[in-house]
Formats: structure tokens, sequence, C-alpha cells
């Protein structure tokens, strides 16, 4: 399985370029073509590519910065071809991006965030594995510590069958990104700049189990019905059309589906021992103008802007056959934070199975709620006994055109234990769903 998709974040990071570092002019110090050897010409191209690029007018922002990139070396000249990959890679143009990023690091053999990202990239194309682990490496060279670089090398190893190393790996790269003052609040180490989503604070406010209406960027409208506050999770009834399912299943179909993985998450043995049980596909949303749209109705719902959504992850389509199931788990953690989950049922499933799980939910907080994570799967899995269905918290029953959004941290930015949840074993047929994060 590629890894770029749920990676993009770290890729779309250096969209912030140093002005200092963007400035550092030179002739003949480029890729070649026309170069804009005008200071005040360049100085205005590179602002208005940056601009695009934070806008999420990627296209634009891409035919700038190659306007730019041969006037431009250094480590100026580094962050410039990195930002013009990264337009490339979120536009599908993988080749394309491979190339920017090796003259990025040839620009600046010691850019460790120009190597990670060539890893990532590279990773995209299954016949350069070996060259994706070399980046990786490389960049870790550079920056030992660097828990980005550690957690792709861990799912590298992860595509290699080597399952016991992967989770060795996700563990130090866990470490690595929480800081000691996290402790066992499960804070991430930017939690602090993990702004809560606009919807965040309007869904805590509204009475529970009431059915509210949202209007939609196209017109239409939807009911939403807040089922529990903490952790904070709301129904959101006929989201997607029959249509827009069908469009997100016909995508995931080009796209090719692979077996799912547990990432940094279950143990050394989770896949053998079934903790994860599904076939899953990363689908750009800039495949068609029906997958665009739906992108923009998510950010609608969920509360952000129509630029955070673009520099966001792909959508990530799942499917279940009978037995299939995702046992107790976060979304969220202190290497990837993820604020928002938006999970679309884009099937029925036959008979009272395949719900989607919150073993805290509608359930009173107390002062003995876990502190972690992991003591909240232990609980849930507690809660949950040997029972096919829970006997606490709330159930949500796939319904076609529905969705669940919940939130995996705080409003004040750090991780909520209690949003752990579990998608229930499949009895028969299938269960397709689909996860937007945020």
């Amino acid at each position: 399985p590629c890894l770029a998709p749920w990676m993009r974040r770290v890729v779309a990071a250096a969209a912030a370029l140093c002005w200092a570092t963007a400035m550092a002019l030179s002739t003949g110090g480029g890729a070649g073509g026309a170069p804009i050897t005008d200071a005040d010409g360049l100085r205005a191209t590179i602002s208005a590519a940056l601009a695009a690029h934070q806008q999420g007018n990627l296209r634009e922002a891409l035919d700038l910065y190659s306007r730019v990139l041969p006037s431009v070396a250094g480590k100026g000249g580094a962050e410039l071809h990195n930002n013009a990959a990264a337009c490339c890679l979120s536009l599908g143009e993988v080749s394309r991006a491979v190339e920017l990023w090796e003259a990025s690091v040839k620009l600046q053999p010691d850019y460790a965030q120009g190597h990670l990202n060539l890893a990532i990239a590279l990773s995209e194309m299954p016949e350069m594995a070996e060259q994706a682990m070399q980046s990786c490496q490389a960049a870790l060279r550079l920056q030992p510590d660097n828990h980005k670089a550690v957690h792709v090398l861990a799912n590298l190893v992860q595509n290699e069958g080597n399952h016991a190393e992967a989770a060795r790996l996700f563990l130090l790269a866990n470490r690595l990104a929480a800081p000691a003052a996290a402790g066992a609040s499960g804070a991430p180490a930017d939690a602090a700049a993990l702004k809560p989503p606009a919807s965040q604070r309007l869904l805590a406010s509204l009475p529970l189990h009431t059915p509210s209406p949202l209007a939609l960027p196209d017109g239409s409208e939807v009911t939403v019905v807040v089922v529990s506050r903490r952790p904070l999770v709301a129904h959101v009834r006929g989201l997607l059309t029959p249509r827009e399912c069908e469009a997100v299943l016909d995508a995931a179909r080009d796209t090719g589906l692979s077996e799912s993985h547990v990432m940094g998450g279950g143990g050394a043995g989770a896949r053998e021992a079934g903790w994860r049980s599904s076939s899953q596909a990363w689908v750009r949303y800039e495949a068609s103008g029906e997958l665009r749209a739906l992108r923009g109705k998510a950010a609608a719902v969920v509360g952000v802007d129509e630029a955070e959504a673009v520099q966001g992850e792909d959508l990530q389509v799942v499917r279940y056959g009978p037995g299939g199931e995702f046992r107790l788990h976060h979304d969220s953690s202190a290497f990837h934070p993820r604020r928002a989950t938006l999970l679309y049922y884009l099937s029925d499933v036959e008979g009272n199975s395949g719900g989607t799980w919150f073993p805290f939910a509608e359930v009173e907080p107390s002062a003995h709620a876990p502190a972690t994570v992991q003591d909240a799967i232990e609980e849930g899995l507690r809660r949950l006994g040997d029972g096919a269905a829970p006997a606490a918290g709330y159930t949500c029953r796939p319904r076609q055109g529905d969705a669940l959004l919940f939130f995996n941290h705080l409003d004040d930015g750090t991780l909520d234990p209690l949003a752990v949840h579990a998608g229930l074993p499949v009895e028969a047929g299938l269960k397709l769903v689909a996860n937007s994060w945020f």
C-alpha cells in the first residue's frame, strides 16, 4: 500500500517557506528553463506562488513555482522545489514530484525534509520500494530523532512483511513525537496548534438526540443529531446521495483495493490476530468533479475552509466482507494528530451487524475514566466481553448515505481517550465505508 495519501500533511507542511532562504538568489543555479532574474519580479512571483499554495490552488501554484525554480539556488531553491513537488503529488503527478524532490536534495544534500518527502513519493511506486527505503534512511541519518521519518520507515518495513520490527518503529515514532511533558494525557506534541473545527463547539451546544438542520454549500440541507457529548459524536443523516456513494466506490475500484493495516496500533501481533480485517483504497479528491464537491461538503460539515481541506489527507475507502471488523482503536496519535473523523456509510449492511461502536458514548464520564488510549481500549474490551453485541455505549448502524462525525481531541487540543471506537463484525454481505480526516 502506498504511504503518501495519509502523509500529505508531512509534505504540505513545507508550504510555509522562509523568506530569508527563498530570496537566496543565484544565476545559473536552477533546474533549467527561462529564469526570472529580476529581483522584484522573482519576489512577486514567489509571493503569488505561496499564496496560491496556501489557498489550495495547486495548479496555479505549481505554474508559478516552475517560473522561479531556475533562479533560486541553495536552501531556498531546495525548499521551492519541495513546494512544487508537494503540489505535483497532490495533483497525482507522482513522477514529476519525484523529479522535483530529487532536484531538491541535489541542491541541498543535507535537506532532511526533502529526503523524507522523496521517500513518501517513491513509496507510491511499488517498483521503487528499495529507493524509498534509502531516501528515508538518508533523512534519518540527518535527523535521527525525526519521528515522521521513523513512522514512514515503519510503514515501509510493514509493507515488506516485517510486522514485529514495524511495531517497534511505530512505538519509537510515537515516543519521539510526544513531549515528556505530555505524560499520560496523550496530548500530541503540537496540541496547542490543534484549533478545534468550527463545528466542535457548535455541536457541543446542541441538545442531545434532537434533530437539527445543517445547510450545505450546494443549497441542500441535512439533519444532524448529537448522540454523545464526550466523546462528541454526531449522526449526519442523508449526507451523501446514492450517486455520490457510487462515485466514491467507482474511484476506489479504479485505484485498486489492498489489505488494510493497523498503523501504529494493536501491537506486533495485531495483523495476525485479526485486529483489522478489511481491504482499502486511497482516493484523490482531484480524481473527479464529484469527489471535489464531496470534499467541499465534508469541509462544510466539519467546519473548516476549503483551502484547509485541500491540504488534508486523501479519502480512505474500506471494504469489509463477512467476518470483517476493526477492533477498538483511536484515529489520532501524537505522531499523526487528526482532530475530527467524518465516516461515510456507502452501503447498507445485512442484518443487525457491522455497526460503529463507541464504548464510552452516552456514559457519564467519571473520575475513574480511562486516562490513556490504551486504558480506554482495555476497558472497552472488558465491556464488550464475549458477546457479539456491546451492552453499553452507542452503536451506529450503517445506512447508505449517512455519516458519523466525531472528534478525537478535546477543544483544548488534547487527545480524548474516550473517542476509541470499533467497527463491529459483519455477519453477512458487505460493509462499504469511507473516511475523511481533518
